[in-house]
């Protein structure tokens, strides 16, 4: 959670880093539909860029099947044995077009 406040806030401000905090946790009580993981093992995958391995190490804990994202650090996922594996914010959309419905 601290790397996307550090990221948000530097891209769009204190003010909408806010409003997404509230949001999420709303989402948390409302549909369960967001799940908030504490890894309590490091998989060390990404070694680029170590401090993506937070956001591997949940995916994993958390049994997830995609990390959505555009950085290329996530790569080595594919393909290591793990379930999640990285996808584009626009082949997510492209394959599960019911989600935005």
């Amino acid at each position: 959670m601290l790397e996307y406040e550090e990221v948000i806030t530097r891209l769009c401000g204190l003010n909408r880093w806010r409003k997404l905090s509230r949001l999420m946790d709303l989402a948390e009580l409302t549909d369960g539909n967001l799940l908030r993981v504490t890894p309590y093992y490091q998989f060390r995958i990404i070694r680029d860029d170590p401090d993506d391995n937070l956001f591997a190490d949940c995916a994993i804990s958390a049994g997830a099947d995609f990390i959505i994202t555009e950085d290329k650090h996530f790569a080595p996922l594919t393909g290591s044995g793990y379930k999640p594996r990285p996808i584009s914010p626009q082949e997510f959309i492209a394959r599960h077009p019911a989600i935005w419905l």
